[in-house]
């Protein structure tokens, strides 16, 4: 989630703005966050 923060912020004088993943990673199995993502994008955004 830092790295989606840090680049959000870096991004305020955009008015729109696409936060774009995989809900799973492939070779891990791993699952996206997508609850925290969607948290994250929301108050950055605002």
């Amino acid at each position: 989630m830092n790295s989606l923060e840090k680049i959000l912020q870096r991004t305020c004088e955009y008015r729109m703005k696409s936060v774009i993943t995989e809900p799973v990673f492939s070779m891990d199995g791993d699952f996206t966050p997508l609850k925290d993502l969607q948290y994250c994008a929301s108050d950055m955004m605002l």
